[in-house]
């Protein structure tokens, strides 16, 4: 597997929110799977949306 550029905020942010198309999504969740500093942003956004809406 080769190194990817992580993604953008926006990119993690719209995955968070189900705003990105299947192939995103896939593309996104691919770079997921290796990056932990990314999973660990993309949980963060989630409980911060989570709470926003509680």
């Amino acid at each position: 597997m080769t190194a990817t550029a992580c993604p953008t905020r926006s990119d993690l942010n719209r995955l968070a929110t189900g705003n990105v198309s299947d192939e995103e999504a896939e593309r996104l969740s691919g770079h997921l799977d290796a990056c932990l500093s990314c999973q660990t942003l993309l949980t963060r956004m989630e409980q911060r949306a989570y709470g926003a809406v509680m």
